[in-house]
């Protein structure tokens, strides 16, 4: 455990840990011996994907920051990041700092600052969507597996370029213009994974509660609950099996009367039900099919994993979730599909196969799968998606 610690703070390029006999009985020392790598990273290029088509990225990545040493910046053991993201359907930049032994105590800091612009054109047929703002964090380890985090997040949302059918779609021409959100999030994570690149074995959990609005000031009133758990066993002949639980729900309260889109859920793509179109698994406007988002969720995901050559394994998978309006309080009046808990909820499935290949930027994750539980305004035949990335 303690070698796995060492090598997930990203520091070493080699950690090997060695017993070394004592004058105690049954006790040993451990000798460490660490080989360090090089924190910082500058890395650009050229990408595309099923979600953003293609894109382009700049990011300064350094591991080992320290604000108060110039003109090198380094030294500390904290973590800056700078990217910026361009491409045909999407604009990100992000700035982060992250201080993780604040004050000679085992609590970590940090803030964010970031902007995002989507253009939904190629799903929705229609609309813009631009955030912007800044976080501040904090996190303390409670056990050697047990972290508490906290959050507060100021943000502008702001939905434009709407077109003419869109603007005639009630919970669409509510959200548009700007509106703020301030909130504040409290995270129970327990995570005993032994990597967090290839993981064999291990546990993460998380347990989220979320609250907009209120004495937090903002046009936005909500509060949010969400479980995200994953297990991971190793199997003979080094399979991994991978079980993922994803469930929430969120509610408007106050001066509320609708849950703003920005804080709905769309389910289909890499990320969830992967034989559905990206984010079209939910509440739809009918009879122009438009989504507009659930506000109870859950999907499941059960996954193996097969040695191929040394970072390089297939896969066989299968998708099982939902995605509601709210089942204990009042719905958009339009006409959707199961939106009250008596309608309900109506299951989805899919299965397929994969390909996982694990890059230096992260693993590649290529995946087909066809529904075989659907209804009657999703698709019935396959979905290809690939993504890079890693999902924490």
């Amino acid at each position: 455990a303690s070698r796995k610690r060492l090598e997930n703070l990203g520091y070493f390029e080699k950690v090997e840990i060695n017993p070394q006999d004592t004058n105690v009985p049954n006790r040993k020392n451990m000798v460490i011996t660490l080989q360090e790598k090089h924190t910082g990273n500058l890395s650009f290029g050229l990408g595309y994907s099923t979600i953003e088509s293609l894109m382009g990225f700049v990011e300064l990545n350094q591991g080992n920051f320290d604000i108060a040493n110039p003109p090198s910046f380094t030294g500390a053991g904290q973590k800056f990041r700078v990217r910026a993201q361009l491409g045909i359907f999407m604009e990100t930049f992000l700035m982060s700092f992250t201080e993780p032994w604040f004050m000679d105590k085992p609590i970590a800091v940090g803030a964010d600052l970031f902007f995002n612009q989507y253009s939904y054109m190629q799903f929705y047929q229609g609309f813009n969507m631009t955030n912007m703002g800044f976080d501040l964090r904090a996190a303390k380890r409670l056990t050697q597996w047990v972290t508490l985090s906290t959050r507060y997040d100021l943000t502008d949302y702001t939905l434009w370029g709407m077109l003419p059918q869109i603007q005639q779609v009630p919970v669409f021409a509510e959200n548009h213009g700007s509106r703020s959100q301030s909130d504040v999030s409290i995270d129970l994570i327990y995570d005993s994974r032994d990597s967090v690149t290839i993981t064999r074995h291990g546990t993460m959990i998380d347990l989220n509660v979320l609250g907009a609005g209120g004495p937090l000031l903002g046009q936005t009133d909500i509060y949010k609950m969400q479980m995200n758990i994953s297990h991971y066993e190793n199997l003979p002949w080094d399979i991994i099996f991978w079980s993922h639980l994803n469930a929430g729900f969120v509610q408007q309260y106050g001066n509320s009367s609708f849950v703003p889109l920005f804080d709905s859920y769309f389910l289909g793509g890499p990320r969830s039900l992967r034989g559905f179109d990206y984010a079209l698994v939910g509440p739809n406007y009918l009879p122009e099919d438009f989504p507009i988002g659930g506000q109870t969720m859950a999907f499941t995901n059960l996954e193996l994993t097969y040695p191929v050559v040394d970072r390089v394994r297939v896969a066989t998978f299968t998708d099982i979730g939902f995605n509601a309006g709210s089942l204990i309080g009042p719905n958009p009046s339009v006409n959707v599909p199961f939106v009250t808990a008596g309608e309900g909820i109506q299951i989805v499935a899919d299965a397929g196969i994969g390909l996982r290949l694990y890059l230096p930027i992260g693993p590649l994750r290529l995946d087909y799968a066809i529904p075989y539980i659907t209804t009657s305004w999703l698709n019935r035949t396959g979905r290809f998606y690939f993504d890079v990335g890693y999902s924490f």
